[in-house]
């Protein structure tokens, strides 16, 4: 039976928003609970709704998705834009996260199942949609990586694959020929991807070799070059476009090269001499950014680099964020409170793991330790320990026992 394209969105739509439900009734938050019988009471009545709830999204799997999925013949263009549709409400950008992985991938895989290949399946589409199918693309396939590299490697490499083929698409538009003639939206989307599509490198388990490493610097220093270029400038005005953030979130990637186990003396001073006046440009970008990345994140990226890059400026860095971290409030659950309460003693841990223990380093171990868990087990909104979970397992993972300690 054919279905018309609100009827897909309609129903897709209430999988994907009972999907969110049933994640937050299955964590509850504890606020409210003053006794163990209230929280069994809770968990119940929970239980309960969440097994009504599956029910319902068991008849959306069974009636509508499955038979998509299943079929031989090929899609029809409402059937494709309902699975595109699809995995863009199944994908959380905003968050980073992956409501349903698995339904994710199995319709990327059927929409790519009736082309010779991925190339292929926006091929037919004019410039300005084609731009918005590759965008999405890009989105989400990193979301899909990023959730596969905590267990499933090799998932997230196709998933990389995927994404930088997209990427090579998008990037193909900076022909300056075929970036006029594209509407400002699209050009702005260009734009925003030469620098985000970095994110498509990151890798946190396995070494980069010097190729990849290459390529992503080149990536980021070509979308730095092209802020200076007069014919983009031109076409995308600063009326229309915010090119001091495009240059902050190009030096903002290049910062997070650093998180790669592999990076070297060498790469770090090449990274550092890039981003160095970073923290002075999020200050005049900070009512349009702060509320995603804060100055603490910023400071504690400069720190990182600056220590791998074995730079002067490091002592500096680290008694200004350590500062901060002495003057924090313990009950900010912002976004900006998280990371001076969690990140910040995060990445000051790694630095003691990694120098020679003093009783000093110890104790300041010992006390940012329990400072990080007593703050994550006081957490009063339940939807922020999704953000935190790295953090939780990394303490757990990283957990560093000192002898006579």
């Amino acid at each position: 039976m054919d279905h018309t394209k609100e009827f897909y969105h309609r129903k897709f739509k209430q999988y994907t928003d009972t999907l969110r439900e049933i994640r937050m009734l299955s964590t509850s938050g504890l606020s409210k609970i003053t006794s163990a019988e209230d929280y069994s009471q809770v968990l119940l009545s929970n239980f309960r709704r969440i097994g009504k709830l599956a029910e319902g999204n068991r008849q959306v799997i069974d009636g509508v998705l499955m038979p998509l999925l299943g079929k031989e013949e090929p899609l029809s263009e409402e059937e494709r834009e309902a699975l595109g549709d699809l995995i863009g409400l199944l994908v959380d950008a905003d968050y980073g996260e992956e409501i349903d992985a698995h339904i994710s991938r199995l319709a990327m895989e059927r929409l790519a199942r009736d082309h010779a290949d991925e190339e292929e399946l926006f091929s037919t589409l004019a410039d300005d949609e084609r731009v918005a199918a590759l965008d999405r693309e890009v989105e989400n396939c990193y979301t899909l990586m990023d959730i596969y590299l905590r267990g499933n490697p090799g998932e997230a490499d196709i998933m990389r694959r995927r994404g930088l083929k997209a990427l090579r698409g998008l990037l193909d538009y900076l022909d300056r020929e075929r970036f006029a003639a594209l509407s400002m939206g699209s050009r702005m989307t260009v734009m925003v991807d030469s620098y985000y599509g970095a994110l498509l490198y990151e890798n946190d388990d396995e070494e980069r070799s010097d190729r990849y490493f290459t390529d992503e610097f080149d990536l980021l220093v070509s979308s730095l070059a092209l802020v200076d270029d007069p014919f983009y400038r031109k076409l995308l005005p600063d009326t229309e476009y915010n090119w001091q953030k495009h240059t902050f979130g190009a030096l903002f990637y290049m910062g997070r090269m650093s998180l790669s186990r592999s990076i070297t003396k060498e790469r770090a001073q090449k990274i550092f001499a890039g981003i160095r006046e970073m923290e002075t440009l999020w200050k005049d970008l900070a009512d349009v950014i702060g509320n995603k990345i804060s100055l603490y994140d910023v400071r504690l990226l400069l720190l990182r680099v600056a220590r791998l890059a074995e730079d002067p400026q490091f002592e500096e860095l680290f008694a200004r964020l350590r500062e901060d971290y002495l003057c924090r409030d313990v009950c900010d659950y912002s976004n900006s409170g998280m990371d001076i309460n969690l990140d910040v003693p995060e990445g000051y841990l790694n630095i003691v793991r990694d120098a020679a223990p003093t009783e000093e380093a110890i104790e300041r171990y010992r006390s940012m330790t329990q400072a990080m868990l007593s703050y994550l087990f006081s957490m009063p909104k339940k939807e922020n320990l999704g953000n935190c979970m790295t953090v939780y397992s990394g303490l757990i993972r990283e957990y560093t026992e000192y002898p006579g300690a």
